[in-house]
């Protein structure tokens, strides 16, 4: 979405997550609309799925999972999700209907990205996607501030941002 790739980060070893996935949703006021790579379990290989959050403008409270589908397009699941400011990133938990996910989010212009496992979030990391560059802004579950990455094709030339947040991807 927007041109914008996102990761999720654990420590190595994976101690702690036996399933990751990532959502990115598009923002557009309460709704966010995104697509969803379900938990992946070491090597297993999955399709992209569907989710939709209808709630509060501003990426704070809580918000209504109105769409969910699994990569074949069935009903995956239903309930809410609680997306909390955590310093300049986002503390996501899922709620279907009891605590199922925990996540941690980063927010580029119209764009959220968040990683969730089970029972510990993982790091993100959502990427701009240039030319011939990447500009990325990540955070951690337990810290309230962002990292900054950026890798690029060599001998080409960096976005003028390249070292601060990117202002949007698109």
């Amino acid at each position: 979405i927007d041109r914008v790739l996102g990761a999720a980060l654990v420590p190595y070893p994976r101690q702690g997550y036996p399933a990751l996935g990532l959502v990115i949703y598009q923002i557009d006021g309460g709704s966010l609309k995104g697509f969803r790579l379900p938990e992946i379990v070491l090597d297993q290989e999955r399709n992209v799925g569907r989710e939709e959050l209808a709630g509060p403008p501003g990426l704070e409270g809580r918000y209504q999972i109105t769409l969910s589908e699994n990569p074949f397009g069935a009903p995956y699941y239903a309930g809410y999700v609680e997306i909390e400011p955590h310093g300049d990133a986002y503390r996501v938990r899922w709620y279907t209907p009891r605590l199922a996910y925990v996540g941690t989010g980063v927010r580029l212009g119209s764009t959220f990205v968040v990683a969730y496992s089970f029972n510990q979030a993982p790091g993100v990391v959502a990427y701009c996607i240039g030319p011939d560059w990447l500009v990325g802004v990540g955070a951690n579950f337990d810290r309230e501030t962002l990292s900054y990455q950026t890798m690029h094709r060599a001998g080409s030339p960096l976005p003028p941002w390249s070292t601060a947040r990117p202002p949007t991807c698109s």
